[in-house]
């Protein structure tokens, strides 16, 4: 089931949701958890938070997807919050371990907040090269955590 997950991932990068709307509406389809706003929540994460170039979009939906997983198991405020916190502290650490960091301008090698950069690197298919392996990853961990 995982690999279907990934695969429902990058086709929609491949449609042109960015990252985080990717790994969040493929995670929350697979759980059966997902709602019409999902992507529209999930568009201010791509290019490592509004192409800012921090955290890598892909981390930001899969974070976003263990914070309605572990509602899912918690009622309280404050014990979902601690297991939300500790799964995506997992999440982060593994991915890093993996990747190196968690930064999307060094995962691309792209300074997002520079618009030439960007426009460049769009253009020449930079993302779609190198952003699937990042999507697969955080796919890959929430699925691990939350098995079915």
């Amino acid at each position: 089931m995982t690999e279907s997950t990934e695969k429902e991932a990058l086709g929609y990068f491949e449609s042109k949701y960015n990252c985080a709307q990717s790994v969040f509406r493929a995670i929350l389809e697979h759980k059966g958890l997902y709602f019409n706003e999902a992507t529209q929540l999930a568009a201010g994460f791509g290019g490592g938070i509004t192409h800012s170039g921090q955290q890598c979009g892909a981390l930001s939906g899969a974070m976003m997807a263990i914070g309605v997983l572990a509602g899912r198991k918690i009622n309280d405020v404050r014990e979902h919050k601690a297991m939300t916190y500790d799964l995506t502290s997992e999440l982060l650490t593994k991915f890093a371990e993996e990747f190196g960091t968690i930064r999307c301008d060094d995962l691309t090698g792209v300074n997002m907040s520079d618009q030439d950069a960007l426009k460049k690197a769009i253009n020449d298919g930079v993302f779609e090269e190198i952003c699937p392996k990042f999507i697969i990853k955080s796919v890959e961990i929430v699925l691990e955590m939350f098995p079915d």
